[in-house]
């Protein structure tokens, strides 16, 4: 037998043992039989209206990252962040060792390279400042007040644009020494004392400095280091948040903002909606929105960090800008390829329709709490179509449904 026949036969055994098997299957009177004749997927297309914006105050404490920086954003307007940090006090010296003049202190910050905001081609500048109010990370929010001895700095560090990762900052004496009350301090109500007195260190950047930036506060730490004996502690970092100012935001009217300090979100209410669902067959209900990726764009060397996914709560009791960023999601709409974002409300509608679901207001943000932004402090914001933008890239809800005789 020549190869091609042998070939032929192989892909015949196959297909024929496929045959046998539909046919003896196959049932006219069978309900899969009755919907494939009697019933057909159509696909409706409702427009949105009445969106609303919303405004809270975003939490910045207590995340994977930090936001430090400047940067003039030609749509989301200047934007100035101060990167707070506090030194953990559990860590051991040396048997023996005090913190003396033999002991230098440094701050160590490893900064994700990759992941710069704003002009990548420009060099930072920072100073550090004693924090001179007192603060909690676990509350602490980006419109926060911040004060700072802006008179004595603590050190001075530069970020390059050489996509530097580690930078090791010189800290001042004086300051050591103010630490050093802190952490030798063997009193009853030391750790309260250190707690509600000592405030940490602010990264504040200099005029003149147009990125932002974003320490790893999982890899970056104080240092103690003996210089006469060489020996190295390190010091985590107990506490640390961000304090953020935005000014001069400009957008067009066809489009609305979103951040993740939640300072811009979405606002829809289906409760119009759902009158319309009720005698609905629907198999398939999804939200549509359309980002703005043309009006986004920057110049070549300057970067604004993307959005994949929008976070999707339904209604709020308490604490909104709480249960957004730190609460698990009610869903997650991700982007596809055409930029648009696809919020899944197949089980809503049938909790809706048939269930007891009784909330009808769907905030709509970009949280810290998304897959791929779970709780990170990474600053980013998109611009989403709104209602008073072209047909074609308004907001949507698209229902599947099928129609036809059942019986």
């Amino acid at each position: 037998m020549s190869s091609k026949n042998k070939g032929f036969t192989s892909l015949c055994i196959p297909l024929l043992t496929l045959l046998i098997l539909f046919t003896g299957c196959e049932d006219p009177g069978s309900v899969g039989g009755e919907f494939i004749d009697k019933q057909e997927l159509t696909f409706d297309t409702l427009s949105i209206s009445g969106i609303q914006t919303q405004s809270f105050s975003g939490y910045t404490g207590r995340l994977n990252f930090v936001t430090m920086g400047k940067y003039s954003d030609p749509i989301f307007g200047d934007i100035d962040a101060t990167a707070i940090l506090k030194p953990d006090i559990s860590a051991s010296l040396p048997e023996g060792d005090q913190l003396h003049e033999d002991y230098s202190m440094k701050l160590e910050l490893v900064i994700d390279s990759i992941n710069t905001y704003g002009d990548t081609f420009s060099e930072a500048n920072y100073t550090i400042y004693e924090v001179a109010s007192q603060w909690n990370g676990a509350t602490y929010r980006f419109d926060s007040e911040l004060d700072y001895n802006n008179t004595t700095p603590v050190g001075t560090f530069n970020l390059n644009d050489e996509g530097v990762d580690t930078v090791v900052v010189d800290l001042s004496d004086e300051w050591k020494d103010v630490f050093a009350g802190f952490y030798h301090n063997e009193g009853s109500g030391a750790d309260s004392s250190y707690r509600h007195d000592f405030h940490g260190l602010a990264l504040v950047a200099d005029d003149g400095t147009n990125k932002i930036s974003f320490p790893n506060i999982n890899s970056s730490r104080f240092l103690a280091i003996n210089n006469v004996d060489p020996d190295t502690t390190n010091f985590s970092i107990r506490d640390w948040a961000y304090t953020l100012d935005r000014t001069g935001e400009t957008t067009q009217e066809d489009v609305s903002v979103l951040h993740t300090t939640l300072e811009k979100m979405l606002l829809i209410n289906l409760d119009e909606f759902l009158n319309q669902f009720v005698d609905e067959n629907f198999i398939r209900a999804e939200i549509l929105l359309q980002e703005a990726t043309e009006e986004l764009e920057l110049l070549v060397h300057e970067n604004r960090l993307g959005v994949n996914s929008l976070r999707i709560d339904i209604g709020y009791e308490e604490d909104p800008a709480y249960e957004f960023q730190l609460g698990g999601a009610e869903t997650i709409g991700f982007k596809d390829s055409d930029n648009s974002f696809r919020i899944n409300l197949t089980n809503y509608l049938n909790n809706s329709v048939y269930g007891s679901e009784d909330r009808t207001e769907f905030y709509i943000g970009v949280g810290s709490n998304t897959d791929e932004l779970r709780s990170t402090g990474i600053l980013r914001s998109t611009l989403i179509y709104n209602e008073t933008a072209s047909e074609a890239l308004r907001p949507k809800i698209i229902i599947t449904s099928l129609t036809g005789d059942e019986e």
